[in-house]
C-alpha cells in the first residue's frame, strides 16, 4: 500500500513502474527514456519541464534494492533549474501479477524514516522536537543553522551534519526506520556504560527523539582515513598503525553482554542476494562466483560460536578519522572511530580484515600489522578465517562494480579470478 508521498510520486511515473530495474538503467544510459516520462509529467498536469534524468547510484540488499535517479526541471518563467531524486525501490518478493513489487519516493520523503521531510523542509523544526532530556534543544532558540547530508541509505537510515552558523558547534543527527530504533539506542547505551570512551575517541550521544527516530551525537572533527592521499598516508602509516593496534586491542577486549552476537548469516546473505541478482543479469559470471560465496559461506558457518568480545564490526579506514592537532598532542584516542552502528560480539578477525582490506599494502605489511596485534593482544589471528573475510570483502566490492555495469567487466572477471586463488590457497592474507 502507497503513503500518500509514494502516492503523489507514482501518480506521473507510469513509464517507469511499468519497467524492470535494468531497463530502466538502460534506457537512462541511451537517453530514451527522458521523452516518455517528460510526457508523463505533462500529462499530470505539472507545469514545469523535466530536462534530463541521470543516475544518482545503487543499493542492494536482501529484502530489495534501490535505483535513484536525478530529476532535473526547470519552470517555464525561471532562469535556473532544480534538482530532484527519486528513489525506486525493487522488492524482492513478487506482486500478485508475478512481477517485482515497486515503491518509490522523491527524497526527503522517504516512508520509512519519521520527521526527515520535516526536517529537510526547516531544520528549525528540531526546537519542537520532545527528546528524552526535558527541557534539551540542539542549539538556542532563533539560531541560524544549517544542516549538511552525509550519507543516506533509502529506507533504512540517513546521517547529518548540524551547525549554527554563528558558531563552530557541531553536531550529528541521525535519523534510522522505527523498527530498528529500539535496539540502535539499547547498543548506544550499552557501549556508552562500558566506558571505553574513557580510553577511545568516539562520538558521545547527546539525546534522542523516540517520536521522530532521531540520535543526536556530538561531533568529532577529522578527516577519514582513507582519503589522507598517499602522500600524508605514507608519512604517518607507521604510527596511524600502531594507534589503530591500540584502538583494536582496546575494543576487542571490551566485554559488553548486552550486543547482539555475530552471525554468519549476515555475510551469507549479502552473498546469496548478489549472486541472485548477478544470476539474472549475467549467468555465466554467477556460475563462477557461486563456488567461491559457497566456499566462504562453509568458512564463516564453521567459526559461529558464542562470543564474549566486542568488535566494532566495520572497522574500516572510511570509519577512523584523522587530526593532525588530535594526532600529535592527544594522550588517549588520536584515531577518532566514528560508527557503531554494527558493534557486536564477534570474531576479532573481521575488524582487521575490514581495516586491512581498505589499505592492501601487500603481504607482507599486513604479515607485519598482525604479527604486533597478536603480540599486543597476546591473541593468535585465525589467518583462515581473517584471508575469508577480506576476500569477502573483495568479491562484495566487485559484485557490486558489475551489478552498476551493462556489460561484465572484463577486468572485475579477472581479479574475481584471482581471489577465488586466494580463496582456495593455503596463502597468508595480502
Amino acid at each position: 500500500m502507497n503513503t500518500s508521498a509514494e502516492q503523489r510520486a507514482t501518480d506521473h511515473l507510469e513509464p517507469l513502474l511499468s519497467l524492470s530495474r535494468e531497463e530502466i538503467k538502460s534506457r537512462v544510459r541511451r537517453g530514451t527514456l527522458l521523452a516518455p516520462l517528460r510526457q508523463a509529467f505533462r500529462e499530470s498536469g505539472r507545469e514545469d519541464c523535466l530536462i534530463s534524468v541521470t543516475p544518482a547510484g545503487e543499493k542492494y540488499e536482501r529484502e530489495s534494492s534501490f535505483l535513484l535517479l536525478n530529476l532535473e526541471f526547470k519552470a517555464p518563467s525561471a532562469r535556473l533549474s532544480y534538482q530532484k531524486e527519486l528513489i525506486l525501490q525493487f522488492l524482492e518478493d513478487e506482486d500478485d501479477s508475478g512481477g517485482p513489487s515497486i515503491r518509490s519516493w522523491y527524497y526527503p520523503e522517504d516512508p520509512e524514516l519519521p520527521g526527515l521531510f520535516g526536517l529537510v523542509a526547516s531544520p528549525a523544526c528540531l526546537e519542537g522536537i520532545e527528546w528524552n532530556s526535558p527541557g534539551f534543544a540542539p542549539f538556542q532558540s532563533g539560531e541560524e543553522r544549517f544542516i549538511r547530508r552525509l550519507l543516506y541509505n533509502p529506507g533504512r537510515r540517513v546521517t547529518f551534519l548540524l551547525g549554527a552558523r554563528a558558531h563552530e558547534k557541531r553536531r550529528i543527527l541521525k535519523i534510522v526506520r522505527r523498527k530498528e530504533f529500539q535496539e540502535d539506542l539499547d547498543k548506544s547505551k550499552a557501549i556508552k556504560r562500558s566506558g571505553i570512551h574513557q580510553s577511545l575517541t568516539l562520538p558521545q550521544l547527546i539525546s534522542y527523539s523516540p517520536e521522530k527516530c532521531f540520535f543526536l551525537y556530538d561531533y568529532l572533527p577529522g578527516l577519514r582515513v582513507d582519503q589522507l592521499g598517499a602522500e600524508r598516508f605514507g608519512e604517518i602509516k607507521p604510527l596511524l598503525y600502531d594507534e589503530v593496534i591500540e584502538i583494536l586491542s582496546k575494543i576487542h577486549q571490551t566485554a559488553i553482554p548486552a550486543l547482539p552476537q555475530w552471525a554468519p548469516q549476515i555475510e551469507i546473505g549479502m552473498m546469496s542476494c548478489s549472486e541472485d541478482h548477478l544470476h539474472a543479469r549475467f549467468p555465466k559470471v554467477s556460475a563462477v562466483i557461486r563456488p567461491l560465496f559457497e566456499r566462504l559461506s562453509e568458512l564463516f558457518a564453521s567459526r559461529s560460536r558464542s562470543y564474549s568480545g566486542m568488535i566494532h564490526g566495520s572497522f574500516s579506514p572510511k570509519h577512523l578519522l584523522y587530526d593532525a592537532e588530535r594526532f600529535a598532542s592527544s594522550v588517549k584516542g588520536k584515531l577518532a572511530v566514528i560508527d557503531w552502528d554494527s558493534a557486536a560480539l564477534g570474531p576479532r578477525e573481521k575488524d582487521i580484515a575490514s581495516f586491512l582490506a581498505g589499505f592492501p599494502g601487500g603481504m607482507n605489511a599486513s604479515l607485519d600489522f598482525i604479527q604486533k596485534y597478536d603480540k599486543k593482544t597476546c591473541y593468535s589471528v585465525d589467518q583462515e578465517l581473517l584471508n575469508g573475510f577480506m576476500q569477502f570483502r573483495r568479491l562484495m566490492k566487485h559484485c557490486r562494480k558489475l551489478l552498476r555495469g551493462s556489460e561484465p567487466d572484463p577486468v572485475c572477471l579477472e581479479l574475481i579470478k584471482e581471489i577465488g586463488s586466494e580463496i582456495n590457497s593455503e596463502r597468508r592474507p595480502g
